[in-house]
């Protein structure tokens, strides 16, 4: 179980510095999710710029995608 669990966060750090080096504010990570926080009116653009940063091709797993689900909200109770 170790070495998927490390491939895995190995994999998030380099998304959050991919995102983090995007201008995308990143708050919170949380297992396999990011939480950011922006003005409304950026929400939905920072989220697919968000969504296509982690669902990029992963060299090191022959270049395999993992798809994402993610939302916009007001709140964590709208999420």
């Amino acid at each position: 179980n170790f070495p998927m669990q490390a491939t895995a966060a190995g994999l998030m750090n380099d998304r959050q510095i991919k995102a983090m080096d995007a201008g995308l504010p990143v708050v919170l990570q949380y297992h396999d999710e990011f939480m950011m926080e922006c003005d409304a009116s950026l929400a939905e653009e920072q989220r697919e710029h968000l969504a296509s940063i982690m669902e990029a091709p992963v060299p090191q797993l022959s270049n395999t995608i993992f798809p994402v689900d993610s939302s916009t909200g007001a709140d964590w109770g709208s999420l």
